[in-house]
């Protein structure tokens, strides 16, 4: 029903995406816009933003990230893959990154970053004290590099090599909202109450679910899909919108 472009995807947004504080996502996430990632957030494969990714503190990524713009990591967040950023990569202290590093114009490193790639900068690149990496460091202009820094293979200013864009993200809205509607067709099953789904755990089999208005799954609540051992399908029609909040969880049974 979605087609090859959103089957990869456990989240899609035509606008933008924010998780909240130790919220985890299992599989990729994709948005038109923005993606943020409040703090100890984790996504289990990569993310794909239109505009910028933010990743709050001790935030983990274990796929890639790549953003037509920016991209920010917060003190102590940790990337499994590589980072591309259309414009400027930010990294925050302590903060780790196993693959490769790669920004349109400016990278700047706080202190005690581990890269396990290459960094390569369209301009400048600045790095903080004891930071650590595994591969070359290449700007585009200037480099400037604090006490203590480690570098396995080359620094080099002025460098000629070229930053690789990241993928463009197209806006699936149109997809959506033929999908909506087919969803629409399919009747509205069981109505679920906005002002009271949510605010305890919840466990719910295999079928078709719907609102008039919103759902929210309250702090610390978990959502069960119930499968009673079987494949199946939950389709959920939501007038409004859907919000998890802190420690919230979906757990499929």
């Amino acid at each position: 029903m979605l087609g090859s472009d959103l089957n990869n995807q456990s989240l899609y947004a035509s606008g933008y995406i924010t998780m909240g504080a130790r919220t985890t996502i299992g599989g990729n996430i994709q948005s038109a816009t923005a993606i943020t990632l409040a703090a100890n957030a984790i996504v289990g494969g990569n993310i794909e933003a239109g505009t910028a990714v933010t990743l709050g503190a001790a935030a983990g990524v274990n796929g890639y990230i790549q953003s037509a713009t920016t991209v920010t990591l917060g003190a102590s967040a940790v990337v499994d893959g590589s980072i591309t950023a259309g414009t400027t990569a930010t990294v925050g202290a302590s903060a780790k990154i196993d693959g490769e590093l790669n920004a349109g114009t400016t990278v700047t490193i706080a202190a005690t970053v581990e890269v396990g790639g290459n960094v390569l900068a369209g301009s400048t690149v600045t790095v903080g004290a004891s930071s650590l990496f595994g591969g070359d460091v290449d700007a585009g202009t200037t480099t400037t590099i604090g006490a203590g820094v480690g570098i396995v293979g080359a620094l080099t200013a002025s460098s000629l090599k070229i930053v690789a864009l990241p993928t463009i993200v197209n806006s699936q809205e149109a997809l959506i909202t033929s999908v909506q509607q087919d969803i629409k067709d399919l009747g509205t099953g069981t109505e679920l109450v906005s002002t009271t789904f949510g605010t305890n755990d919840e466990t719910l089999e295999a079928g078709i679910y719907s609102t008039i208005n919103y759902l929210t799954i309250a702090i610390g609540k978990t959502l069960t899909l119930d499968g009673k051992g079987m494949d199946g399908s939950w389709i959920f029609n939501i007038a409004n919108y859907l919000t998890f909040s802190a420690n919230a969880k979906v757990i499929l049974k």
